[in-house]
């Protein structure tokens, strides 16, 4: 059922990133930080549908099978992806300008239409295409907008990594600061900072990350 996880999902291979990284030589540390940021691709919003499917109707009158669809299309594009986002954006998709408990739950039930037929995979709220792939970091501006909360753990685990792979080990309070800038949220407030701080804490536990005696955190075994 959608927005559980259980043992019938298939959590996503261990995420790498895929973005050719640029080398850094700069004497400046805003030189090297807008270098950084600049190497990370923009959000990909899906503003199509599939050819085999057409709109027309309400949402809710629409047959599951073929919004289950247009969600897998979305996904392939934008995932792994928010259902909130999923949702904005098959209410933009119809031109509506927003979407009561009614069409949620359409598309909810879609989503897990999608599922069973083996086209998206969904972890907790978050939405995965079918098939493993690489996460990739993206920069968000306008749209979406850079709401951490619609940002996956395993997206912000890999601009973390980004991040230490550039400048070694770092306060954990800067590589949330750093993290949050590459994933497009430009000002760090307490609620980001302590999400993307959970994350930290997640992988120190798992022993992707470590804490050296001085404070800073490293990546395991190429802390300098």
């Amino acid at each position: 059922k959608f927005g559980t996880t259980t043992e019938t999902y298939t959590s996503p291979v261990e995420p790498h990133l895929i973005v050719d990284n640029p080398t850094i030589d700069s004497d400046s540390e805003g030189s090297y930080t807008e270098l950084l940021e600049n190497s990370i691709p923009e959000y990909e919003i899906c503003s199509s549908i599939p050819e085999s499917v057409s709109i027309n109707g309400e949402i809710h009158d629409f047959p599951q099978n073929s919004l289950a669809l247009i969600i897998a299309h979305i996904v392939n594009i934008e995932g792994p992806i928010h259902i909130d986002e999923v949702i904005r954006r098959i209410r933009t998709l119809w031109r509506k300008g927003r979407a009561g408990d009614r069409i949620k739950n359409t598309i909810i039930n879609a989503a897990d239409v999608a599922q069973r037929n083996q086209t998206i995979r969904i972890q907790s709220k978050f939405l995965w295409p079918y098939q493993s792939r690489p996460v990739v970091v993206r920069r968000r501006s306008i749209d979406p907008p850079p709401n951490i909360d619609f940002i996956c753990d395993e997206e912000i685990s890999e601009a973390i990594k980004l991040v230490l792979q550039h400048q070694s080990s770092t306060a954990a309070d800067d590589l949330a600061t750093r993290s949050s800038r590459l994933l497009g949220i430009q000002a760090t407030r307490a609620d980001t900072a302590k999400r993307i701080h959970s994350v930290i804490d997640k992988m120190l536990n798992k022993g992707e990350l470590e804490q050296l005696p001085n404070g800073m955190v490293g990546i395991k075994n190429q802390s300098m």
